[in-house]
C-alpha cells in the first residue's frame, strides 16, 4: 500500500498500521486542510473465511454506525467512499497513543487516571449504545489516547446495528476473546452490557497490568471468561480500593442482568475518584488558606520603603510615585491568596514578608493615600490618624459562599449502600456531596443484608473529608443437601461441592447444583438474618442415546476428547446433549464435529476422507506395509442395494468382503429408484475400510 500516492481527493502521507479488517493510512484533506486517517477495507487478506460480499457489507455497517455518531470521546468519522478499487472511511486522525502501549511501558495507572479513562470510555459507549450500536470489540489496543489525555473510541468495524440483521453466520463470535462476553463467546445476541463487560475487563488490565482471563489455548481462555471468578484488582495492586474490586465484578457478572444497567451507571460510578486535574491539585490533606495583611505591611509595600519614615505626615512625594504605591498595595493583596498544605509555607511574593515590618525599628503607622492639590497644605496629622478598629475589612479576606461548605466522600465495600447525612438521604455509595455543612455531621449506612453502620464525620469548610467503609454481612445460612462431587454455585460463583452449608448475605439468591450424567439444578430462594434456608438439590439423570461412528478408509474415534477406539463404532450410553466427535486417520487432516445426542435415539457420523485431505508423506497404516497383504472391506447403504466389486456380485448390503488383494478396487452400488454409485476403494493390509452409502 506505500506506493499509494492518492485516494480521491485526499493526498496520502504514510501507512499508519494494518489490522484485521483494513489498512489505515494517514492522509491529508487538501479542502479542509486537515490530516485525517483512511481506512480501507481489505478483501483479498481477509483471512476469516469471509466471501467478499460479507466483507464489503460488514464495511458498510461500520460506516453507517460510525457516522451516526457524534461525541468527544469516540473518533469522529467523516466520510465514506470508494476511488480505484478501493473502499475507504475517512476519519478523525488522532495524534498520541493507545491504551495497549501505554499499560504496557507505563505499568498500572493511576487511580484518579484509570477511573477519568472509564468514565470518558463508559460515557461514550453509553451514547453509542443509546443509538443502538453496539461496538463488540472493545479492548486497549482499540482506545486512542491524545496528548491531553483524552481517550477516544475507535474501530468501529465489529459494530452492528441492532436494527440491521447480523451480517455473521449464526454461533460465529465476533471480536478479541480475553476481551468478550460470556454471551459473546458462546455465539448469543449481545446488547451494550457486553461492552460494559469488556470495558471490566480493560478497566482490570489498567490497574494491574495483567488480563483477569487468560490462558495457553482458546479453549482456556473461553471456559475462564464463563465459570471463572478472577481475584479483584486489589489483590494484585495494594493501591487499588477495594470499592474498584465491587465495581469491576458487577461489571464482569456472568449474566449480563446482575450488570449495570448502562454504561451510563458506570461514568457515574467513576466520579468519586476522578480528582481536579489543574496546575495546584489538592488531596484530602490540603488546605485553602487566605493571608490577610495589616494596614503597617500594606503600607510599607506601598510606599516601597525598608525603614519606618521619620513623620507621619504625607511626604510630599510626586503623585506618580504614590500611582506607583497604590499598585503596589494591590499587587501585595492580590498576592496574599496563597496554597499550602498545613506545616508548609507559602509560595513567597515579590511584597516584604510581614515579618520583616515588624523587625522595623518603630512601630509602622498606616498610610492613608492623600490627594495633592497645587499650593495648599497637607490636612492635619489628626485628620490622617483613624483607629484601625474603625475600618472595615478588606472584602477579598471575607469567606466566599464555596468556601464556607465542605465535601464529603463516602465509599463502601460492597457498594450501593444508602447514605444518610444528618437524617436525610443523600444517594448511594459511592458518593461524594459537595455542599456538606462544616461540623460534626452523623452519617448513617445502609445496605440490604448487611449490618448498619453509623459515623460521626468532622467536615471542615473549604476541606475534602472522605470515609471508607467495609460492610459486614448479616448472618443468614444457605444449606444445600446436594450428591456427593456435584458442583454448588451461588449467584455462579463456585462454593463447593455436595452438601454445602455457607454463610450469605441477607437477600435473594440463586442456587445452581450441577453433575455430570445428570441435569442442571436451579432454585431462586430468600436469605434471611438469622435463619438457615434449606435446599434439596434433586438431580435427575440425562437420558442416554447411542452414536453410529463410521469412516472411510478407518479412523480412530475421540469422544470428547478421549480415544474410544476404530472405526467402525457403536458409541452406547451416551448421555442426551451436545458431545464432540474427532475422527484421526494419519493420512488425512483430522475431522472434528459436534453431535446432538438425545435419549434414546441414535445418531450417526460418518465422513469419507478425501483426496484433498491427505496429508502430504502421511502414513495410511499397516496397510502399505508389505507388497501381497489382504484387507477387509465392509459397505452398508442406505436404502439396501448390491454390491458389485471389480465387476462381481458379492449379494446385498450389508457386505462384507474379506481377505481382498491390498490395493485400489472398482466399486459399483445398485440400487433402486437412483443412479448407480461407483468409486474406486483403496484396500490396506490388515485394515478394515468401512464404505456407508446414503
Amino acid at each position: 500500500m506505500s506506493d499509494i500516492k492518492r485516494l480521491g481527493r485526499y493526498e496520502i502521507v504514510k501507512e499508519l498500521g494494518r489490522g484485521g479488517m483494513g489498512i489505515v493510512l494517514m492522509g491529508r484533506d487538501p479542502h479542509l486542510d486537515r490530516m485525517v486517517a483512511l481506512k480501507i477495507i481489505k478483501i483479498d487478506d481477509s483471512g476469516d473465511g469471509m466471501g467478499n460480499k460479507e466483507l464489503i457489507e460488514r464495511f458498510y455497517i461500520e460506516a453507517r454506525a460510525a457516522g451516526k455518531i457524534n461525541h468527544p470521546n469516540i473518533v469522529t468519522v467523516y466520510d465514506v467512499g470508494e476511488a480505484d478499487g478501493k473502499k475507504f472511511i475517512a476519519m478523525e486522525f488522532v495524534e498520541g497513543r493507545n491504551l495497549a502501549e501505554i499499560i504496557s511501558k507505563e505499568g498500572p495507572l493511576t487511580i484518579p487516571r484509570a477511573a477519568k479513562f472509564i468514565h470518558q470510555i463508559a460515557d461514550g459507549l453509553s451514547y453509542a449504545h443509546e443509538r443502538g450500536i453496539v461496538h463488540r470489540d472493545i479492548k486497549p489496543g482499540n482506545i486512542l489516547v491524545t496528548g491531553d489525555d483524552k481517550a477516544k473510541i475507535s474501530d468501529f468495524g465489529l459494530a452492528r446495528l441492532q436494527s440491521a440483521g447480523s451480517v455473521t453466520q449464526t454461533g460465529h463470535a465476533v471480536g478479541s476473546p480475553s476481551y468478550m462476553s460470556p454471551e459473546q463467546v458462546q455465539g448469543m445476541a449481545v446488547d451494550g452490557r457486553s461492552d460494559m463487560f469488556s470495558l471490566g475487563v480493560l478497566f482490570y488490565e489498567m490497574l494491574t497490568q495483567k488480563r483477569p482471563f487468560e490462558g495457553e489455548s482458546l479453549t482456556t481462555v473461553i471456559f475462564k471468561i464463563i465459570k471463572d471468578t478472577p481475584p479483584g484488582p486489589s489483590k494484585l495492586n495494594k493501591a487499588v480500593p477495594q470499592a474498584f474490586d465491587d465495581i469491576i465484578a458487577k461489571m464482569t457478572a456472568k449474566d449480563p442482568s446482575y450488570r449495570y444497567p448502562t454504561c451510563a451507571d458506570v461514568a457515574k460510578a467513576m466520579l468519586p475518584f476522578i480528582t481536579d486535574q489543574s496546575s495546584f491539585p489538592l488531596t484530602t490533606s490540603d488546605t485553602v488558606r487566605t493571608v490577610s495583611f495589616t494596614k503597617e505591611f500594606v503600607g510599607a509595600a506601598g510606599m516601597g520603603v525598608d525603614t519606618p519614615p521619620k513623620s507621619r505626615k504625607a511626604s510630599g512625594k510626586p503623585i506618580a510615585a504614590l500611582i506607583a504605591g497604590l499598585l503596589l498595595l494591590v499587587a501585595a493583596v492580590v498576592g496574599g491568596i496563597m496554597f499550602f498544605k498545613p506545616g508548609s509555607t507559602p509560595h513567597e511574593t515579590a511584597a516584604p514578608k510581614p515579618a520583616e515590618v515588624a523587625k522595623s525599628e518603630s512601630p509602622q503607622p498606616p498610610v492613608t493615600p492623600v490627594e495633592v492639590k497645587k499650593e495648599e497644605a497637607p490636612p492635619p496629622e489628626s485628620a490622617q490618624q483613624k483607629p484601625v478598629a474603625e475600618e472595615k475589612p478588606a472584602p477579598i479576606t471575607e469567606p466566599s459562599p464555596a468556601s464556607s461548605l465542605g465535601t464529603l466522600t463516602v465509599i463502601t465495600s460492597p457498594s450501593g449502600a444508602l447514605v444518610k447525612v444528618d437524617g436525610k438521604e443523600r444517594g448511594k455509595t459511592p458518593l461524594t456531596i459537595t455542599d456538606a455543612q462544616p461540623g460534626d455531621r452523623k452519617v448513617d449506612i445502609a445496605r440490604q443484608g448487611h449490618i448498619s453502620v453509623t459515623k460521626n464525620v468532622p467536615v471542615k469548610a473549604g476541606q475534602s473529608a472522605m470515609l471508607e467503609i467495609k460492610l459486614e454481612a448479616r448472618a443468614a445460612k444457605v444449606h444445600v443437601d446436594a450428591p456427593e462431587h456435584a458442583t454448588v454455585s451461588f449467584d455462579g460463583k463456585n462454593v463447593g461441592t455436595g452438601p454445602v452449608t455457607k454463610e450469605v448475605a441477607e437477600g435473594e439468591l440463586k442456587v445452581t447444583v450441577e453433575k455430570e450424567g445428570f441435569a442442571a439444578f436451579t432454585q431462586n430462594v430468600t436469605a434471611k438474618t438469622g435463619e438457615t434456608v434449606n435446599v434439596t438439590a434433586r438431580l435427575h439423570p440425562l437420558g442416554k442415546g447411542t452414536i453410529n461412528v463410521t469412516a472411510i478408509p478407518w479412523a480412530n474415534v475421540f469422544l470428547n476428547g478421549k480415544d474410544v477406539g476404530s472405526t467402525p463404532k457403536m458409541l452406547k450410553d451416551i448421555p442426551e446433549g451436545k458431545v464432540d466427535i474427532k475422527l484421526s486417520n494419519p493420512a488425512y487432516r483430522q475431522f472434528a464435529t459436534t453431535v446432538m445426542v438425545k435419549a434414546d435415539e441414535q445418531s450417526e457420523v460418518s465422513h469419507a476422507f478425501t483426496d484433498a485431505e491427505e496429508i502430504a508423506g502421511g502414513e495410511r497404516g499397516s496397510g502399505r506395509a508389505e507388497e501381497g497383504g489382504t484387507g477387509t472391506l465392509k459397505i452398508s447403504s442406505t436404502p439396501p442395494g448390491i454390491v458389485y466389486l471389480d465387476g462381481k456380485v458379492y449379494g446385498r448390503t450389508p457386505v462384507t468382503i474379506a481377505d481382498l488383494p491390498a490395493g485400489p478396487h472398482q466399486l459399483t452400488l445398485k440400487r433402486a429408484g437412483v443412479p448407480d454409485y461407483k468409486r474406486k476403494v483403496d484396500i490396506s493390509a490388515g485394515i478394515i475400510t468401512n464404505v456407508a452409502v446414503e
